[in-house]
């Protein structure tokens, strides 16, 4: 599907449909604000991309291709029991360990 955006003081949820496909593809116009437009712009990676080729890689970027387990998410949960519980040691603590290198300011 081609995207075409135009510039238009309408509501963003506006569009219209085309009946006839244009190069095999079916299009639909969506109308944004001025402002939505220029965004869509400054997220260009190249000069060339399309508003299509932005909103695809704006979607699939919210979608997790390594979405977590059910045992990572009961280890997030038993972490953040612990860090509320104040089972937890900072950074400088672990620093100060014979051994360690690494210091902490």
């Amino acid at each position: 599907m081609i995207v075409a955006c135009h510039l238009s003081s309408l509501p963003p949820v506006s569009y219209t449909s085309h009946e006839e496909p244009i190069n095999g593809m079916a299009m639909r116009t969506i109308r944004v604000r001025e402002e939505t437009k220029a965004r869509l712009d400054d997220l260009k990676d190249h000069p060339a991309d399309t508003c299509d080729s932005i909103i695809c890689r704006l979607i699939d970027s919210i979608y997790d291709d390594e979405p977590l387990t059910r045992e990572e998410i009961e280890g997030i949960k038993v972490s953040e029991a612990d860090i509320q519980a104040g089972r937890f040691r900072s950074l400088e603590e672990i620093s100060r360990e014979p051994g360690d290198d690494l210091v902490v300011r």
